[in-house]
């Protein structure tokens, strides 16, 4: 009986659990194409729109301030470091967009305030992956591309809307990182919905104005099984064997 016991218990411990690796690396990127706006930066990772700077004035009084109605869009360059053990998710990028994109009131009117957002804003964001472990892989061998536009958002509205088109990352696709982990491709995440909502399906990115949210960029990995030693199967075999002569002599 405790021949057979151990022999459960080696078997266990030899076929249970997952393989497991450090997935580590950093991401940035650049905007391009930039319609109605423009990059700021020497890396050309945030963009702000609209372009004519609009500004309000609130009524005269102890608060009152000129601020602008802008809003911008950044890619935050992300270092991402985690311990993988089974199938899942990585965040590896992050998109960052601060909504003050339109105010109840008409320009040229007391107080003065921007009457809306011009559809037309529109820009590509193109990111690259630098992986470095479990392989040292150049930063060109993953890119990202998707396309962003703004929706109509007429004066009074208080939630705009961005458009992402899918995630295009060529052939590259699944990679292996080594030690068992396969990226097998890119998905958008909404990190907080207090103030904001993403639709997977049709790529709507809806944010209250006045406020501030972050998209991530994660990689789904697949992590293979953790392969059974020679050696072991030989001992298991061998502690069979032992355990069935044990049940013979005992009959």
């Amino acid at each position: 009986m405790k021949t057979l016991l151990a022999t459960t218990a080696i078997a266990a411990m030899m076929t249970v659990g997952a393989q497991a690796a450090t997935m580590s690396g950093s991401t940035g990127g650049t905007f391009t194409g930039v319609v109605n706006g423009y990059n700021v930066g020497t890396s050309g990772n945030t963009a702000i729109w609209p372009d004519d700077n609009s500004w309000r004035v609130c009524w005269i009084g102890p608060n009152c301030k000129r601020s602008t109605d802008q809003s911008s869009l950044e890619i935050n360059e992300v270092g991402f470091n985690e311990n993988v053990t089974a199938p899942g998710t990585v965040a590896v990028g992050e998109i960052i967009w601060h909504n003050a994109a339109s105010r109840s009131g008409s320009a040229g009117i007391w107080p003065d305030t921007y009457p809306g957002t011009d559809s037309s804003f529109s820009l590509s964001a193109n990111m690259s992956i630098d992986y470095a472990q479990p392989t040292d892989l150049p930063a060109t061998s993953q890119g990202l591309s998707f396309a962003i536009d703004n929706t109509t958002n007429p004066p009074g509205d208080a939630i705009s809307s961005l458009i992402f088109s899918d995630l295009d990352y060529g052939s590259v696709l699944p990679l292996d990182l080594g030690e068992g982990l396969t990226v097998t491709g890119y998905s958008f995440e909404l990190v907080d919905g207090t103030y904001s909502t993403f639709d997977t399906t049709s790529g709507i990115w809806t944010l209250q104005e006045d406020r501030s949210a972050a998209l991530r960029i994660v990689a789904n990995v697949d992590v293979a099984p953790v392969p059974v030693p020679a050696a072991g199967l030989m001992l298991l075999g061998g502690l069979g064997g032992l355990a069935a002569l044990r049940r013979k002599k005992k009959s």
